[in-house]
């Protein structure tokens, strides 16, 4: 930073320049060096530039202040005064500054993607975890195929917990149907779905989670509190069930329903090793109110999902691969069996 400096030739001010046991009175409480340098120089009174409380944007604003103070004249020619000021400001706010530049481009990213995400809600969640667990978030890409329905769906996910236990994750789905006759025009949102969680360790083998999800879609929304008991049996077994209570409506062209339904399921994980862990996840699902799953199910589902991860091969991801079996589902009037073949990749961000 430049410094700012007053001058003015010698001469012209029209200031008496003190006598020698003047000069001397002035320099009696400074250290000895000081008082020879204050004593074998001449000394004048120039107004002092200093920086005052007022600010603009972070900054001091310098004043010309009225009062004197002796002014050192090394070379007979100029009296210079030279200030300190912003160098400080800058060391103390420079954090500001920066949160301040990301809240800027994050408001630019926002409105280029307000026309392709129009929900609101979903982008301040994006946003706010994406911001909140900057280098420490993890990004969970997944593809699969419905052999039932004959549709490819896939999914984004991005979630973090803290080291307090709170943790959160946002998610983004979207179906597209392989038939060679209806091509691009057949991809659709999916169910998006945001939540948090707190992680309370009882002991070194149990905690206890609670947490809340929200689920909506074009047809509707949910909301689903839930309760997950995290049981470590031992090094390489570990068993998660999980209660979980889902409360919405259903706005289509055909129903305008409240729908309320129970889900019970359990996360059952063997580490065969270092770098193959499998997990084994039956689920059940009852609804107490609203419409039918379809005409073939009726108002329960049952389904069973068996998931293998290579862990420890990279330390930039981490792939699985998920086979589940799905309950009977209704294709155009039609019954058919449901399997979902699923590859996904988890990659620390």
């Amino acid at each position: 930073m430049h410094r700012q400096c007053l001058a003015a030739p010698t001469g012209s001010t029209g200031l008496a320049v003190p006598d020698r046991m003047q000069s001397r009175s002035m320099t009696a409480n400074r250290p000895p060096r000081q008082q020879r340098l204050l004593a074998s120089r001449p000394v004048s009174r120039l107004p002092m530039a200093r920086p005052v409380k007022r600010s603009f944007f972070l900054f001091p604003v310098l004043q010309i202040d009225t009062r004197s103070a002796p002014v050192f004249d090394p070379d007979q020619q100029t009296r210079r005064l030279c200030p300190r000021y912003g160098i400080q400001h800058l060391q103390r706010y420079y954090k500001t500054i920066i949160i301040a530049l990301l809240f800027f481009k994050s408001s630019i990213l926002t409105y280029q993607l307000k026309d392709c995400i129009m929900n609101k809600t979903l982008i301040a969640t994006l946003l706010a975890i994406a911001c909140g667990s900057a280098g420490a978030a993890e990004l969970d890409l997944r593809t699969g195929y419905d052999t039932g329905m004959d549709k490819w769906f896939s999914r984004a996910l991005i979630g973090h917990q803290w080291s307090s236990g709170i943790g959160g994750w946002t998610e983004l789905t979207a179906n597209q149907s392989s038939g060679s006759d209806e091509g691009y025009d057949s991809f659709t949102a999916g169910d998006n779905e945001a939540g948090v969680y707190y992680n309370y360790k009882l002991n070194d083998q149990l905690s206890l989670v609670p947490g809340v999800a929200h689920v909506w879609n074009s047809n509707g929304s949910e909301t689903r509190p839930y309760m997950e008991l995290r049981w470590k049996l031992s090094e390489t077994l570990s068993i998660n069930p999980r209660y979980r209570y889902q409360q919405g409506h259903i706005d289509t062209n055909s129903a305008n329903e409240k729908v309320k339904a129970h889900n019970y399921s359990i996360w059952a994980t063997w580490k065969a090793n270092d770098h193959v862990h499998f997990s084994l996840n039956p689920e059940y699902t009852k609804r107490v109110s609203g419409p039918d799953f379809n005409k073939f199910t009726g108002d329960d589902m049952f389904e069973l999902g068996l998931q293998t991860r290579l862990v420890s091969v990279s330390k930039d991801f981490t792939p699985y691969f998920d086979i589940r079996y799905v309950d009977k589902g209704d294709k155009k009037g039609q019954e058919v069996n449901r399997t979902w073949v699923r590859v996904g990749v988890k990659i620390p961000l």
